[in-house]
């Protein structure tokens, strides 16, 4: 029964944390968001959904991004 998976009540004010099976809390991550690009201009492999982008495809993001910006006048 799901009833026994549950521990307590609780709404979206409640904080909470995820963890393992084994209960061990998971590591939280900050991400930052510099603009939606298309895939070529960081050179993303085929069907990735998540990436670690280094350096140099900061940069590509950043002339896209401030070229797009010129380009609007």
């Amino acid at each position: 029964m799901l009833t026994d998976l549950i521990k307590t009540k609780h709404n979206s004010n409640h904080i909470t944390q995820q963890v393992t099976l084994k209960e061990e809390i998971v590591q939280e991550y900050c991400y930052y968001v510099l603009g939606f690009v298309p895939a070529d201009v960081v050179r993303l492999k085929k069907d990735v959904w998540f990436s670690k982008i280094n350096n140099e495809q900061t940069k590509s993001v950043e002339k896209f991004l401030k070229f797009k910006d010129i380009s609007r006048g």
